[in-house]
């Protein structure tokens, strides 16, 4: 599995420690699907579950374990 990590800072209003989100972009559908269903099986704070974008990508952002923002992404 090859997966891309970009570093994003937020816009708007933070709280400490939550202004960075990390950007995971994966090769397939299987693999995006096969990470997603690992962190959510966790109990993961969830804000938008993977689903296909308006981009044509599926797409979820969560909060993990460890409070990092991730955002999960695979460009079909």
């Amino acid at each position: 599995m090859k997966v891309w990590i970009h570093l994003s800072d937020v816009f708007g209003e933070v709280n400490h420690g939550d202004n960075v989100r990390i950007s995971l972009e994966f090769e397939s559908e299987a693999e995006i699907r096969k990470i997603y269903d690992a962190l959510a099986a966790e109990g993961q704070k969830i804000s938008l579950e993977l689903q296909e974008s308006f981009w044509g990508a599926i797409h979820a952002n969560l909060t993990d374990k460890y409070g990092f923002g991730l955002l999960l992404n695979f460009e079909k």
